[in-house]
């Protein structure tokens, strides 16, 4: 199914829209319970957390996106300078 008819129906936007606040309004729960299960205290111990959880959001986002365009890697073309 092409994207363009897919998101023209409303029912669709709908349930993308209320899976996108699902998962948004999840994020600072599951936050606050990973503080408590790895006993986080501190501002030093809490950056290196989101550290960890942002470098692993970007590489699930690179695989993700070398799933869809079926290819492994993050370029094609190799940069010299």
């Amino acid at each position: 199914m092409e994207n363009s008819k897919f998101f023209k129906k409303p029912s669709h936007v709908f349930l993308l829209a209320m899976l996108c606040c699902i998962l948004w309004g999840s994020a600072a729960p599951f936050i606050k319970w990973g503080y408590q299960l790895f006993n986080i205290e501190g501002v030093p111990s809490i950056l290196m957390f989101a550290g960890i959880r942002f470098a692993l959001a970007g590489l699930l986002v690179i695989l993700f996106g070398s799933f869809l365009q079926k290819k492994v890697g993050l370029t094609d073309t190799l940069v010299t300078s």
